[in-house]
């Protein structure tokens, strides 16, 4: 219950933007912030957690400014726990 209240308050607050075209496809999104990560990777190397997300982060919303930046995060996130 309380994490609905929380999603829609997170929509509320940055509600989803109508995107057309091939950004809808998630897939070279992701593919770009895997080789992002592992291009940080190979420049800190291992460890360094923060440090990778905070660069990647800034890169991406200097690619992406139009996209939610929860999105961004989340997809960061997602690629990191893959490693």
């Amino acid at each position: 219950m309380i994490a609905s209240l929380l999603r829609r308050l997170a929509d509320w607050l940055d509600p989803p933007r109508v995107v057309s075209g091939p950004a809808l496809d998630p897939k070279p999104f992701l593919v770009r912030v895997r080789v992002l990560v592992s291009a940080w990777e190979a420049k800190l190397g291992a460890g360094f957690g923060e440090a990778k997300c905070h660069n990647v982060y800034a890169q991406l919303l200097k690619e992406y400014p139009t996209a939610r930046k929860r999105d961004l995060r989340y997809a960061i996130e997602r690629v990191l726990q893959e490693l």
